[in-house]
């Protein structure tokens, strides 16, 4: 705050001395007053302040649901008569009964708080997500902002707080693509394997058009008199 500020009190009740006038002395006491709450409130509002994001899991799956907890906690003996807090979160989850403030910021929006804590006070606030988005969502950062009970200042404080939630793909039952149970992957067999290991080979048969040269077995050939290939473990 401008230092300049403190001497309208004194001045006030110097002018009002020599003309005794009372309500001058008393003005000026009161700006005194007003300057000293304000500066105090302002240098020491933000200080033992504490924002906490906790979740019930932060690991879930499509479609549950996830409650999340925001505490705020002032240790100290100053009061806080107003605390405003910018928490950002996805935008892709939907937050059950808060409208969001869209953000400029990527996908994300912002959760805005407005807390009241009086001395040593621990005030916490419940929330449920709708998690109807997959993947790794990112919480945070978040912005607290509070000043003087009569608002001429304020004092804000970024919070480098991440934190994530994870959220698995849906899980969809295989009897939605109607395979029968003795038969989960068809009907046919594939005349050829899909994945073979090189490393294991199990035996040998003749050489098919297409086969690759590193799939002859030369030994087998030399001794059959005729192109051998390799079979592989499957």
């Amino acid at each position: 705050m401008n230092r300049r500020w403190y001497y309208l009190g004194p001045i006030l009740i110097a002018a009002s001395i020599p003309f005794h006038q009372t309500l001058l002395i008393i003005v000026g006491l009161l700006v005194l007053v007003v300057i000293g709450t304000t500066d105090i409130w302002y240098t020491y509002c933000l200080r033992q302040l504490y924002y906490q994001r906790q979740f019930s899991e932060q690991r879930v799956l499509f479609g549950e649901e996830v409650t999340l907890w925001l505490t705020v906690e002032n240790a100290k003996l100053l009061p806080l008569p107003w605390l405003e807090v910018e928490d950002t979160i996805p935008r892709a989850l939907t937050m059950a009964g808060q409208q969001l403030r869209v953000s400029v910021i990527g996908d994300t929006a912002i959760l805005d708080n407005l807390f009241s804590a009086r001395w040593y006070e621990r005030v916490t606030r419940r929330y449920t997500i709708q998690c109807n988005a997959r993947g790794v969502h990112k919480f945070g950062p978040a912005v607290m902002r509070s000043g003087d009970v009569f608002g001429f200042l304020s004092n804000e404080e970024t919070l480098a707080n991440w934190q994530y939630l994870l959220v698995y793909p849906l899980v969809v039952p295989l009897t939605r693509f109607n395979l029968p149970s003795r038969h989960p992957f068809g009907e046919r067999r594939a005349p050829r394997r899909l994945l073979e290991d090189p490393s294991r080979v199990i035996g040998v048969r003749d050489y098919a058009y297409g086969d690759s040269l590193r799939r002859i077995h030369w030994k087998a050939t030399a001794r059959m008199m005729q192109l051998q290939s390799k079979v592989y473990e499957a």
